[in-house]
This record gives structure tokens, sequence and C-alpha cells, in this order.
């Protein structure tokens, strides 16, 4: 085994020394590794290969800033011989496309493994969340936002990974959400909303939200942002069970705020469960502190995004 891994290190550093200096993309035979056929065929990785049923291969170092970063191996049959140049030209004009797939896939997949947790978190909430880069791709997308994209067809993830609104008038509306968004504190421009026909008759609520300063998205600035699509036509069912858990509330605090989404003052809080307003405002202050709300309207938002699903 130990000559396997070493003849194998070997064919790649020859492999790497054949490369020329240009940043196209090279499809390299294994020919540039051997001068005496016989003595390759006597190799211990190519007799492994034959007892596989595989005999030639040919190499691409897709990103020549770091040879080792990612590579490219095709492998052939024992019936034939080693790569052909037709097949290593029309080779090289899709590696390049695969490079840049690997590239944009790279961050996606590392985000995805550093924030498994926050990923998780947000397919709990009821109302639609789509992450997007600098460029507009998306690089993430919760269930609810994906449900509301097939079901609506009002919005669609692009073959390209952009975020696209189906019609001109709604694309104008969320680029211009978008632009605010990014420019908030700049030229008087302010985060807004929008309201979006479905086909149903009913409306999504869109928000955005710049991410340039959210920390838990990375270490390095972030010049995306956050697409919160609301489903107007969802009854207004909380739940209160993961919000509870969420924000680590109290049976006694829960109970108060299940009032508190109905709209009641502390003094009819109090009367429907037998306390005194005083500690009902005790209870309304812990709350609004746990969720980081500064007032009851805030919090009724907030609520928004731990709808339950089972009603409709």
């Amino acid at each position: 085994m130990d000559s396997f891994l070493e003849q194998e290190l070997n064919d790649r550093g020859q492999a790497k020394l054949a490369l020329s200096r240009s940043d196209g993309v090279e499809v390299l035979s294994d020919e540039v590794t051997y001068s005496d056929y016989a003595e390759f065929l006597d190799r211990d990785n190519v007799k492994y290969l034959r007892e596989l049923g595989l005999r030639h291969r040919a190499i691409s170092f897709l990103n020549k800033d770091n040879l080792n970063r990612t590579q490219f191996t095709l492998q052939f049959g024992d019936h034939r011989g080693p790569i052909r140049p037709d097949e290593a030209e029309q080779l090289a004009t899709l590696l390049p496309h695969i490079a840049k797939a690997l590239d944009l896939g790279r961050p996606i997949k590392k985000i995805s493994e550093a924030h498994h947790g926050i990923l998780l978190a947000m397919d709990q909430l009821t109302i639609g969340v789509c992450v997007l880069d600098e460029f507009g791709s998306a690089v993430a997308q919760n269930v609810e936002f994906v449900r509301q994209a097939d079901q609506y067809g009002v919005f669609a993830i692009g073959s390209d990974g952009k975020l696209y609104f189906k019609t001109s008038a709604n694309q104008l509306k969320f680029d211009q959400l978008r632009a605010d968004a990014l420019n908030n504190g700049k030229f008087g421009a302010r985060p807004r909303k929008e309201a979006v026909a479905t086909q149903t008759g009913g409306y999504l609520c869109i928000e955005v939200s710049p991410t340039h300063q959210i920390d838990e998205l990375g270490t390095k600035p972030h010049a995306g942002a956050i697409v919160f699509s609301q489903d107007t036509s969802k009854p207004l069912d909380f739940d209160f069970n993961t919000v509870a858990t969420c924000f680590r509330l109290s049976p006694a605090e829960t109970k108060v705020a299940r009032l508190l989404s109905q709209g009641l003052t502390n003094a009819e809080i109090a009367e429907k469960i037998d306390r005194s307003s005083e500690t009902i405002k005790f209870h309304t202050k812990t709350i609004l502190s746990k969720t980081q709300c500064s007032t009851r309207t805030q919090f009724v938002r907030l609520l928004g995004s731990f709808r339950n699903d089972t009603l409709g």
C-alpha cells in the first residue's frame, strides 16, 4: 500500500510539472507521467486499476492558484488507450463551468455547516426567509419560502441562483425594496414593505433587511440582504409553545403573552387571569426583555414569525 500511495503522489507531481503557465483549464493525459510504457504497466497503482477493469487516467487541476484544492480525474476502461486530443479538447470546454459551480457552491456549503442550527431554526418559522449574497444569489431558503414559491409562483430562484419576481411590476417593487434596505440610513432611504398579489387573491407581504451588520451570518462583512415573505392568507394562530421554548418564557409569562397577542390591556389581562395589574406589568416587561422587543407592537410582529401551520 505504501508503494501504491508513493506512486500516486509521484504521478500527480509529474502532472503538475506538465502544466503550462496559462490561466486556462488543461486536461492532462497520464502519458505525461512515463516514457516507458512497459514500466508504466508494471506500476503498483496501474496494476490495481487493471484489477478494477481500468487502465489510463486523465487529470485536470481546476484551480491553478491552489493545485491541491480542486482536481478532476477521468478514468478509462482497460479495453482502450489514453485520452485522445479531441476528447481532451471537448472536456476542456466543460471543466471551467464545473470549476465555477464548485467555487459558487463551496461558500454555501461552509455557511450551511457553520450555521446548521440557524438554518434549522429558520425552518421552524412560518414566515418565508431567503438569505441573499451581495450579488442577489440565494444563499439559503427556509421551508416556508420554498412553499410560497411553489404554491404561488410569485417569485423563483433562477438558473443563475438569483431571486427573481415573475412580473416586471413585482420585480421593480423588489428592486426598490432591496435598494432601500442596502441604503438604510443613506440618502433618506428607510426599510419598508410591499404587498405582492398572488393568483389566488391573497397577498404576500415582502420585506428586505440588510445583513452587513448581522454577526450571526459570519465573521466577515456580508453585503447581502434577507428577504422576508409573509403569507397574509394564513390564519394568525401563534405557536406559543415554540415561542416559550425559544425565549425561555415561564408558564405564567406564556399565559400573559397569549393575551398580549389579543391586544388586551394590563387591566384586562389581570382581570382574566385573576392577578394584579402590577404582576401583569412585571410579566409584560420581562416578556419584552426576553424577546428583545421595545413595544407590544414589536412583540406581536415577532409572533407573526411563529404562526401555526396546522390551520390552512
